[in-house]
């Protein structure tokens, strides 16, 4: 596989996985309820491979520590079905952990989630944190 290729698939894929909450904490006298930000993500790319290949490999979570330099470990987590209802737990290099569902699920076409546990999980490649 072409890794240039791969890597831009794999970064849209990663980044559709996990929408981070973030912005500026402000101080609330009134009420203290958390800043939310709904994030959706798109992209489509031509690859050289069969839609079966790409799935292989950007499906599994435990593929995820060889497509992201931060991601130590991914795994499904055990008693979750395959498709609508699966949960990934990924753990990054510093610890943090981040679990997400597919909400919605095509077979080799796509797949929905949404984030069910955020540790402030980072993804780029230049995190300093």
């Amino acid at each position: 596989m072409d890794t240039a290729v791969l890597a831009v698939g794999l970064i849209v894929f990663v980044l559709s996985l996990v929408a981070t909450v973030g912005g500026r904490r402000r101080r609330r006298t009134t009420q203290k309820s958390p800043e939310i930000r709904h994030v959706r993500a798109q992209e489509t790319i031509m690859l050289r491979h069969t839609p079966a290949q790409v799935w292989a490999l950007i499906g599994p979570a435990e593929h995820a520590s060889v497509l992201s330099a931060n991601i130590v470990r991914g795994f499904t987590v055990p008693g979750t079905p395959t498709g609508v209802g699966q949960q990934q737990c990924f753990l990054d290099l510093h610890g943090n952990t981040s679990i997400i569902e597919v909400v919605e699920y095509e077979e080799g076409r796509r797949a929905v989630t949404r984030a069910i546990s955020l540790d402030r999980l980072c993804l780029c490649a230049r995190c300093t944190r």
